[in-house]
């Protein structure tokens, strides 16, 4: 493949007459707190965001604490996944 040079043309003046813009960060939220990756995002425990009924924000925040713990998970039955399961939350 050649290198070739820049056609001058309409689009090319246009964008070299603009003044440079600054880039901004900004996160699309959606109402259970995820961004555009998908990842949950962190709920304050403080302040219930606007866009969020408190039913909802309590959820999430219920939701997120779990995400948060190392839950012991024990299998009581004889099966290895049909079973049984006991689970608890240790005090660490």
């Amino acid at each position: 493949m050649q290198w070739r040079p820049k056609k001058i043309g309409e689009k090319t003046s246009q964008m070299q007459e603009q003044k440079p813009r600054h880039r901004q960060r900004r996160r699309n939220k959606s109402a259970n707190g995820e961004g555009q990756s998908g990842k949950p995002g962190k709920l304050s425990r403080l302040h219930k965001p606007a866009n969020m009924s408190l039913e909802d924000w309590q959820i999430e925040l219920r939701r997120q604490f779990g995400r948060q713990q190392n839950f012991l998970l024990k299998n009581r039955g004889s099966e290895r996944i049909f079973s049984e399961f006991e689970g608890g939350n240790p005090q660490s």
